[in-house]
């Protein structure tokens, strides 16, 4: 992965507020001064992508200047430059999904093989599953696996003893950990597994239906994996993204 790709991965990868935000603002600084990124564009970028206001105002501003003075760039944004405001809402990338999928080109599902920290050499089957199990959520975590209407909520370990020990692996999951005590659907019934039920808002599905496979690959590796925890396939037409978004709250979900 280039320098530049790697700033761009970084940027959307802002933790929460009071996670870590400013060892994020500085390390992305240091990308974008690696990738030869222009200070004024680094300092607008890094703003619109934050998940908190600059604290101080000229937190940003002072970052960017600290990173590219020890990448030997001697700048002073301080005094020629006013502090980004914060957005109203997320700014879209400049870049088209057809410019990240240029920017994949040359690249398909070996990249991909390559890209993943769990080695898959095996046949499709049960390992699938507990590898997916284990990657995505906690010991205790609760998670729905099942056909369409089912309701079968365990807790991981449950599900990966059952798989390991030869139960068929059921179709469909829940990409987030559910309630014990579940929650009311939009009709009002009680349902252990609707958006009610969701106790931990940590991914978000991401998929394109309309587009041939190879180029979807091309465009999520031209995109930037940094923040898909796992990438699957429908089996059909679709590559289904699971991007860590770790939300607080319903709100900052939506």
């Amino acid at each position: 992965m280039s320098a530049l790709e790697k700033y761009r991965a970084a940027l959307v990868a802002c933790p929460p507020a009071g996670s870590g935000v400013h060892g994020w603002v500085m390390g992305t600084a240091n990308l974008a001064a690696r990738a030869g990124v222009m200070a004024v564009e680094a300092v607008a970028d890094i703003t619109a992508n934050m998940r908190r206001r600059p604290q101080p105002a000229s937190e940003v501003l002072a970052t960017v200047e600290k990173a590219y003075r020890e990448h030997g760039e001697r700048i002073a944004l301080g005094n020629c430059l006013r502090p980004v405001s914060m957005p109203s809402k997320p700014k879209p990338d400049p870049l088209t999904v057809a410019a990240f999928i240029e920017r994949g080109a040359g690249r398909g599902e070996a990249d991909l093989w390559e890209a993943s920290p769990v080695r898959i050499d095996w046949e499709p089957g049960a390992r699938d599953a507990v590898a997916l199990l284990r990657a995505l959520f906690l010991p205790g975590e609760l998670v729905f696996c099942g056909d369409r209407y089912g309701n079968t909520v365990r807790e991981r370990d449950d599900w990966v003893d059952r798989f390991e020990h030869g139960e068929p692996v059921p179709p469909f999951f829940i990409p987030n950990p559910l309630k014990p005590s579940g929650g009311k659907s939009s009709s009002g019934k009680p349902s252990p597994r609707c958006d009610d039920a969701v106790a931990v808002l940590r991914y978000a599905v991401a998929e394109f239906d309309g587009m041939p496979v190879d180029a979807q690959v091309r465009f999520w590796l031209g995109w930037g994996l940094g923040p898909v925890a796992a990438v699957t396939f429908s089996g059909g037409k679709s590559i289904h993204a699971l991007l860590r978004v770790d939300a607080g709250n319903v709100a900052e979900w939506d």
